[in-house]
């Protein structure tokens, strides 16, 4: 965090709220996906603009950062991949800015690549790794929007997701932060998502506050990532063709926030950022959304940067690789801000590096979603190594579908490239899932398992199983990852008409198992049966998973509650005791519920 200069006023001008919006288009809004991510570059570049005099200030330059949640590049007309629609608003800020053509995510989930966005670091070093709401950005961390505000810009964020809802750390900085977001009467966390129209309605009132000062305004769409229709059992199916209609509705709003812009009169100086937290799978490699696989699809983002403080000739294309990681570097030097310590990214518009950069990627979210291996990846020239059960390396450049492996023909180009990845790491390492790290429970929620049946967890439990290669999944991850999807908006409920599917599809999923057993608690006699199956389960392979210790809490209560109702309808008959007959002990009425669930409450999550 960046302390308030003495002297400054500390309540902002426009204090942060939710944007209020109609039912019908918060309804819209509720369909629609999670957040975005922030720049790559490339490194192409010879020239290097010179400093300002000796004596003579920076010009304070306005800018704007426009991201979007899982945008191709190559569904971009202006690119040149000739798939999908044209894209003519989009395209009218490609002749006037420089274009990378080779820009990588550090991430294939949206908040660790928008903490790099924002600080310069790898999630080694700012430690967000995936989209779960354990992952915040540290206060310590200082934030580009941090360091423009205490040059005096007004700074205000706009987004089309809850995913980094305030609190999470990406309001840091931010005199104005609307999400969407909007608590339910019951307490319970959901994720917000709303379409471009709504997040533009409140980009259009902050501007009206803006007169003469420099701003920074960071604007979040996720509408390409919105599913098609589909109904309570059964997916979308026709990927692209929903993708190309939601990216036509984008390029119009992209295009209404370029018209405000010009209607100022410092938009000729103004710095235009527009890129995306990573790409988006339509099926290459079974893939459906984001967050499982490392190809190009997912792991390669669009980068345009309209820079007139360059000196850069507009219109210039940098096909050199690149990555998200360099934006923060890059955006500091054009707007004059100071060198920061620990940056692990290069300025763009500086000289072109003499080896040839790398760039790291991971892949978490099948990890903590569905309780799969993770992936990490190295990208570096033309090469692209993956490390999983199996090591892949493709050249990228002749094969941009990745469907030649060459990892077994090429040792020593995997030797070498395994040896960038240990130096990229710096001796850090990708932490446990969040189901091996704990914590484990205290003593007496172990003996309460005992007495329902369950081996109570432990940590060498927890990180003995071998976790499943996502490659046997691919067919069904069209599903999966929607239904994932769907379950973070709508909650468990969206299960109940497609269990069986789930079930079959990997029934040892944590998120179907941890559903599942969540919806059945409620579904009479036989979903109680169902529900005590299905988390006893989900016990045995996920240890030290607090949510399921959460919904086993619920379904004590439950069995409990059904108990109680059955005594009080059935005759009380007097019996003898026996003294030779051993006493079985139970767990104390009340008691079990309170020690089994050791996770808080949805509302307290939502505030992280």
């Amino acid at each position: 965090m960046i302390p308030v200069p003495k002297g400054r006023f500390l309540a902002p001008a426009h204090p942060p709220s939710r944007l209020a919006i109609s039912a019908r288009t918060r309804a819209l809004g509720r369909l629609l996906l999670a957040l975005s991510l922030l720049l790559g570059g490339s490194g192409a570049f010879q020239a290097n603009p010179a400093p300002p005099a000796a004596g003579k200030k920076s010009p304070t330059r306005s800018v704007v950062l426009i991201t979007v949640e899982g945008l191709r590049p190559d569904y971009l007309s202006c690119y040149g991949k000739g798939r999908g629609k044209p894209t003519p608003r989009i395209d009218e800020l490609a002749p006037e800015s420089l274009v990378f053509e080779q820009p990588v995510s550090p991430s294939v989930s949206s908040l660790p690549a928008l903490a790099t966005v924002f600080t310069g670091k790898t999630p080694f070093e700012h430690q967000v790794w995936d989209d779960m709401y354990r992952n915040r950005l540290g206060e310590k961390e200082i934030t580009l929007a941090e360091q423009l505000k205490a040059k005096g810009y007004r700074t205000g964020a706009f987004l089309g997701t809850s995913r980094a809802a305030p609190g999470r750390g990406f309001d840091q900085g931010f005199e104005m932060y609307q999400d969407g977001y909007v608590r339910a009467p019951t307490g319970k966390w959901s994720l917000a998502l709303r379409p471009s129209q709504a997040v533009m309605s409140g980009v259009r009132s902050w501007m009206e506050g803006i007169s003469g000062e420099p701003f920074f305004l960071w604007v979040h769409f996720v509408d390409p990532t919105v599913p098609g229709p589909g109904t309570p059992d059964q997916v979308a199916t026709d990927l692209e063709k929903a993708y190309v209609e939601r990216l036509g509705q984008l390029d119009v709003q992209v295009g209404a926030l370029l018209d405000l812009l010009k209607q100022r009169k410092d938009y000729e100086s103004l710095t235009i950022v527009l890129t995306a937290d990573h790409g988006f799978g339509l099926g290459e490699h079974g893939e459906s959304r984001a967050g499982v696989f490392l190809y190009e699809g997912t792991l390669r983002v669009p980068l345009i940067l309209r820079a007139p403080a360059s000196g850069l000739e507009k219109g210039t294309r940098v096909a050199g690789l690149s990555g998200l990681i360099d934006l923060y570097p890059t955006l500091a030097h054009l707007l004059g801000l100071p060198p920061a310590r620990g940056l692990s990214g290069r300025d763009l518009l500086g000289p072109a590096p003499g080896a040839p950069s790398s760039y790291h990627a991971t892949a978490l979210f099948g990890r903590e979603t569905f309780g799969w291996e993770g992936r990490e990846a190295l990208s570096q020239g033309k090469w692209r190594l993956i490390l999983g059960k199996q090591t892949e390396l493709y050249d990228v450049s002749s094969d941009p579908g990745e469907a030649r492996n060459l990892g077994s023909s090429l040792p020593d180009e995997v030797s070498r490239l395994r040896a960038a990845l240990q130096s990229l790491r710096g001796g850090a390492s990708i932490p446990a899932a969040h189901f091996q790290v704990g914590p484990v429970p205290a003593e007496p929620a172990g003996k309460q398992l005992k007495l329902l049946g369950m081996t109570p967890p432990t940590l060498e439990k927890a990180l003995a199983r071998s976790l499943p290669n996502p490659d046997q999944f691919r067919d069904s991850l069209v599903l999966l990852e929607e239904m994932a999807l769907r379950w973070e908006v709508f909650g468990s409920k969206v299960f109940a008409k497609i269990q069986e599917p789930l079930l079959k599809a990997d029934p040892q999923a944590l998120f179907t198992l941890v559903g599942l057993g969540a919806i059945n608690i409620t579904a009479g006699e036989e979903g109680l049966k169902k529900a005590r199956d299905l988390l006893r389960t989900a016990q045995e392979i996920y240890p030290l998973e607090s949510e399921v210790y959460h919904q086993l809490g619920h379904l004590a209560m439950a069995e409990q509650k059904k108990g109680e109702a059955s005594q009080k309808t059935q005759p009380q008959q007097k019996t003898e005791s026996d003294p030779k007959k051993k006493t079985v002990a139970k767990a104390p009425p009340g008691k079990l519920e309170k020690l089994m669930c050791m996770r808080g409450t949805e509302d307290e999550h939502a505030r992280i």
